[in-house]
Parts: C-alpha cells; sequence; structure tokens
C-alpha cells in the first residue's frame, strides 16, 4: 500500500486554520493512589481569521499569553484534593 501525499485542499486548509499556542502543564503524581493528575492550560498567541476559533475570541495577535504564567501558578497553588475515594 503506497502512501499518498495530503490533499492540496487539506495543506492549504490547515494553513489557513493555523493558530499559535502556549501551552503549560502540571502533573501531580500519586503514587501511593497509583495515578496522576495532569493540569493544562492552552493560551493563544496567534489566532488565524480562518481558524473556527476566531468566531469566538476575534483573530490577530493575543495577549493573554502573558499573563497565563502567573494565573496557572494560582491555579496549581490553590489545586487541593477534598475527597480521595475519586481514586477507587
Amino acid at each position: 500500500m503506497s502512501k499518498q501525499p495530503p490533499s492540496s485542499f487539506l495543506y492549504d486548509m490547515s494553513i489557513s486554520c493555523l493558530r499559535f499556542l502556549q501551552i503549560q502543564l502540571a502533573v501531580f503524581r500519586y503514587p501511593d493512589r497509583y495515578s496522576d493528575i495532569l493540569v493544562t492550560m492552552n493560551t493563544p498567541i496567534f489566532i488565524n481569521e480562518a481558524s473556527a476559533a476566531a468566531q469566538h475570541t476575534g483573530a490577530g495577535h493575543k495577549t493573554a499569553h502573558r499573563s497565563a504564567p502567573k494565573l496557572f501558578a494560582s491555579i496549581l497553588r490553590t489545586f487541593h484534593i477534598f475527597d480521595y475515594t475519586l481514586f477507587g
């Protein structure tokens, strides 16, 4: 079976819907519960006008990513599990 290159339509569509994101993540490990919790926060840096996200937030360069690390740190500081039966 030979591999086909992506069609030009798909290539053009992926370029026109291009977005740049800042992704922050943290892992809380609970070895006694055999579990990990992954917390992520995605913050747009640039949204192309053809992107579906542009309908909600507008296209162009965004500035929220500048304050995102401080917000993410605050989220992590206040993260708490109240009920450990969550893990079974």
